[in-house]
């Protein structure tokens, strides 16, 4: 297992990636490179290997090879384990996130105005007060997303996260993330199956099948 230092424009880059678990390969010959600015799109049929590329970005499973990325990192899973009947509300998520504070002691005023502000970034401002486990799919991932863009980190970590978006969500999910690589100067990884996506975000492509990378 090897890392490497890269130039201050690249934020990921991989050199023969191998990703292994429970004695199994499961992501081998992998080499990529990306830059602050572009978008990654990683297609592939399920099993591909895509959630398994991110998990290894993320540190969380095994890998030999070459592997590095720089600056900091937001991730938004595909899924996100909860109790839906939980009355934590998307303010106290943020003040969790932001401060070390317990939110039951008090919401500071700052974390209060960065997580309206955060929400508003993507049109949902609306969702502040609402309690996390009552929010349709959609709605959650666009909190989720709000949340991996506080901070703008340099690098973006996106799991399928059109999963369960309406159209009009979808569509402000498109217009956001087609903005922030020009004007947040950030890397994105987008793992998707959408062809609206693909259509609608300029991108660079990596197909993985059976666990390598396909042209």
């Amino acid at each position: 297992m090897t890392e490497f230092v890269s130039t201050d424009s690249v934020c990921l880059c991989a050199k023969g990636l191998r990703v292994l678990a429970d004695g199994r390969t499961l992501l081998e010959g992998i080499d990529l490179e990306l830059r602050r600015g572009e978008v990654l799109a990683v297609t592939g049929p399920n099993g591909a290997g895509k959630t398994t590329l991110l998990r290894a970005i993320l540190g969380e499973l095994p890998w030999e090879g070459e592997l590095s990325r720089t600056g900091s990192l937001g991730y938004v899973p595909q899924r996100l384990a909860f109790d839906p009947t939980s009355c934590a509300s998307v303010l106290d998520l943020f003040a969790l996130s932001l401060s070390r504070r317990p939110p039951w002691l008090g919401i500071s005023k700052g974390v209060r105005e960065t997580a309206r502000a955060a929400l508003s970034r993507i049109g949902a401002e609306e969702l502040l007060r609402r309690p996390f486990g009552r929010l349709s799919g959609g709605e959650r991932q666009r909190v989720l997303l709000a949340l991996a863009l506080t901070p703008l980190p340099d690098l973006l970590l996106l799991d399928e996260p059109e999963a369960g978006i309406d159209i009009e969500g979808l569509e402000l999910f498109h217009h956001v993330v087609g903005n922030l690589c020009p004007h947040c100067h950030m890397g994105i990884v987008l793992v998707t199956h959408a062809p609206e996506t693909l259509s609608r975000i300029p991108h660079r492509r990596l197909r993985l099948e059976k666990g390598r990378e396909h042209s």
